[in-house]
């Protein structure tokens, strides 16, 4: 998928994966521990199995690809990184503090996000203002790279 049409059909490809989100953990949640019985304690059953953010890093690798970067130097590789609660906090600060270029925070809930319904609480964090900036940036790295 090229750059224009990723961006032209943003809302949707966020939509799509906020549902794949929810989709894949709540099927996580309900097979963990069918094997060995043992089971996580409240909503850690549905996260610990993984990938369910994997229709994010695929859109966010679409926007770098689309914007001239090789796939060969995407790196999507999986790592453990654990969040602090306060998320539209650290998102401000880690860009206020120049950390970060762009930050963004969507939100959805365990009833509506299956059907990819999402939120953002921050205006200053879209996913919309966080893919412009990543474009911009990663566009004009692939310039400079040729």
């Amino acid at each position: 998928m090229n750059l224009d049409d990723v961006l032209r059909d943003l809302d949707g490809q966020i939509r799509s994966a906020v549902s794949f989100f929810w989709t894949t953990r709540v099927a996580q949640g309900q097979r963990q521990g069918r094997i060995t019985g043992d089971r996580d304690r409240g909503g850690r059953a549905a996260v610990t199995g993984g990938g369910h953010c994997g229709e994010f890093v695929d859109l966010i690798q679409s926007l770098i690809v689309g914007s001239g970067v090789s796939e060969a130097h995407v790196f999507t590789a999986r790592r453990t990184t654990d969040l602090p609660d306060r998320y539209a906090l650290l998102c401000r600060r880690l860009v206020l503090e120049r950390l970060y270029d762009a930050a963004c925070l969507i939100m959805s809930s365990r009833e509506t996000g299956p059907d990819g319904e999402y939120r953002e609480p921050d205006p200053q964090l879209s996913f919309r203002l966080f893919a412009t900036s990543l474009v911009a940036h990663v566009s004009t790295f692939a310039k400079l790279r040729r």
